[in-house]
């Protein structure tokens, strides 16, 4: 475990200067979502009937114990690609001018992927623990009710 302030020591220092850029920022998975202004009244109520987090993880767990291939639709694969055309649109116009920026966008647009197919693992998890709950005459795989 590192000390907050001295892995942000290293980050600012890695910012303002291209000398001691090793790529440390740009192997984190940064999260900069569009900020959204609701009112009280705007914001959805909450669903408190969702499943643990252990449960999911360990429902990850219980549908990886063979292995899976993932593979997208071709909407998705449209998604995917235009928005990897844009980091690489970015990169082409941006490279030479911010040093920072370019190296966190190049490992981005490697990232779309990675990211897509473990939302899909998740979704997954979150479908086998709803069909478990529905499922009325207890026909789920008895590997899986024991974990669970």
């Amino acid at each position: 475990m590192i000390h907050p302030l001295k892995l942000m020591e290293w980050l600012h220092s890695e910012k303002d200067s291209s000398t001691n850029n090793d790529g440390l920022f740009a192997r984190f998975l940064v999260c900069l979502p569009r900020p959204v202004f609701d009112l009280a009244n705007d914001t959805p109520e909450l669903k408190r009937d969702l499943p643990s987090l252990s449960k999911i993880l360990m429902a990850v767990k219980v549908l990886h114990e063979i292995p899976v291939i993932y593979r997208s639709t071709e909407q998705a694969l449209v998604l995917i690609k235009e928005e990897y055309n844009n980091y690489v649109t970015f990169l082409k116009n941006y490279h030479h001018q911010d040093n920072y920026m370019s190296g966190i966008i190049g490992k981005a647009k490697g990232q779309l992927m990675r990211l897509s197919m473990v939302i899909q693992a998740l979704d997954d998890a979150n479908q086998l623990l709803q069909e478990s709950d529905e499922d009325n005459n207890g026909i789920i795989a008895e590997t899986v009710v024991t974990k669970l």
